[in-house]
């Protein structure tokens, strides 16, 4: 498995996106060979940054590997972006 080549194909599939958890998923999907099949999504984190913002953190398990994604939510626009992501 080889985490940089799983980092750098999400980063690109992420600029070129606007439902991001969607297109992570699709993401991994491709690169099943190295991070195996899908186990299970979970929340991790969820909290309010301010009225209009929340952040939430979500770990999707593979059978290689976990990648926890923070995304941010603005309620009132109900966009979506990627905070960080990490591979491990």
């Amino acid at each position: 498995m080889n985490i940089r080549e799983i980092k750098l194909a999400i980063t690109v599939g992420l600029m070129n996106s606007g439902n991001y958890l969607n297109i992570i998923q699709e993401l991994m999907e491709h690169l099943a060979a190295q991070v195996g099949a899908f186990i299970e999504q979970h929340i991790v984190h969820n909290a309010t940054l301010d009225q209009e913002h929340s952040i939430q953190t979500l770990a999707l398990r593979y059978e290689n590997c976990t990648l926890n994604i923070d995304l941010i939510q603005n309620s009132t626009t109900q966009l979506q972006y990627v905070n960080r992501f990490d591979v491990y």
